[in-house]
């Protein structure tokens, strides 16, 4: 990962991202483009919105102001590039365009004209009944762009990459750049957890009553453990070098609930948690995936969500 694209909308959620990205970029020898989308100017005032309580408008005043505005942004984007520059990282500030579109979209964009090979985003925590809404910039940004991106939650130390990672995996090729990237950000004595979880869809509620249904769904199931935990042992040689602890675990049931509780279970809390998701262009590009989905809307820690296309970036 050569290029980090941080965006930053300024609120405190930003500070968390922030803090990850230099962090990360430390650990990783990355350059860091510090990104902000501003919204299109308006070259004429709302009333409502710009005006007294008479509804009168100051043209000049509004153009002032918005100048102002935009002048005040830099500066504190700037700021933070500079405060990257004095932690010895090679750092730019630049506002993104945002009158083609969304913000979003405009981060989009940004990330593709920087050869972004990360986006990093801040995410405000959530609980409850907020967690059934899709719909912050963090996790629209995860939908729509084309390459990785990590969702940072709570702050990490000052240390050489995350120290606890879980991988969830199914085993394809989006899963194994999940793997690569996390293992890439993970300090050198990390404690990596993969997490593999499975089901039988194809053993139904009826044909489980049939005669000798529960012996072939026993053989099915004693056979896809083996064989993924044999997948399994093969990550661990791979990623087990130097002083890093991973430990793969089997999990039968449906993903989405299975990692959860996985999290839920751990006495101590994951500081990162990856997932693979296939790149989409166009249109498909609003659908992520329910194990990717799911894991950035409950996770409690920061999340990395890598893309197919990424894995030589």
């Amino acid at each position: 990962m050569n290029t980090i694209l941080f965006a930053t909308d300024f609120s405190p959620s930003s500070e968390a991202a922030a803090q990850i990205t230099r962090a990360l970029a430390r650990h990783l020898g990355a350059r860091v483009v510090c990104a902000h989308a501003v919204a299109p100017f308006r070259s004429t005032p709302d009333p409502l919105v710009d005006g007294n309580i008479d509804g009168d408008i100051d043209v000049r005043g509004f153009h002032a102001l918005y100048q102002e505005e935009m002048a005040a942004r830099s500066r504190r984007l700037q700021q933070l590039a500079d405060e990257l520059g004095r932690h010895g990282i090679q750092a730019s500030a630049r506002l993104l365009d945002g009158s083609a579109g969304p913000a979003v979209e405009a981060i989009c964009a940004g990330a593709e004209d920087s050869h972004a090979s990360l986006v990093i985003v801040g995410s405000h925590g959530r609980t409850g009944l907020e967690r059934l809404m899709l719909g912050s910039v963090a996790e629209r940004v995860v939908r729509l762009c084309s390459t990785s991106v990590l969702v940072a939650r709570a702050p990490v130390a000052e240390r050489d990459g995350f120290h606890r990672v879980l991988v969830s995996t199914d085993f394809t090729e989006a899963a194994e750049v999940a793997l690569d990237q996390a293992a890439t950000m993970a300090a050198p004595d990390a404690a990596i957890d993969v997490l593999h979880c499975w089901q039988l869809d194809e053993f139904s509620d009826g044909l489980l009553e049939q005669p000798d249904a529960h012996e072939a769904h026993g053989v099915a199931s004693r056979r896809t453990a083996e064989r993924a935990r044999h997948m399994g042992e093969a990550m661990v040689r791979r990623l087990a070098v130097g002083n890093r602890k991973v430990t793969f675990h089997l999990r039968e049931g449906r993903a989405t609930a299975a990692i959860q509780a996985f999290i839920e279970e751990q006495a101590t809390p994951y500081d990162l948690v990856a997932v693979g998701t296939h790149g989409r262009t166009g249109m498909q590009r609003l659908l992520i995936g329910s194990v990717a989905e799911s894991t950035v809307r409950y996770a409690p820690c920061s999340v990395l969500v890598a893309r197919a296309r990424a894995r030589n970036d």
